[in-house]
């Protein structure tokens, strides 16, 4: 479901440090995360 996705998401960001959007790669993975994370208001 989407709460498991979404809990992966603020699992990824965390790992990250810093807002997913700012990444900038030619990662289909990532621009699927991108995509998510623009759909949350």
């Amino acid at each position: 479901g989407r709460s498991v996705c979404l809990t992966e998401l603020k699992g990824y960001q965390a790992t990250v440090g810093e807002p997913v959007i700012q990444t900038r790669r030619p990662n289909s993975r990532l621009d699927k995360v991108r995509h998510m994370f623009s759909k949350i208001p």
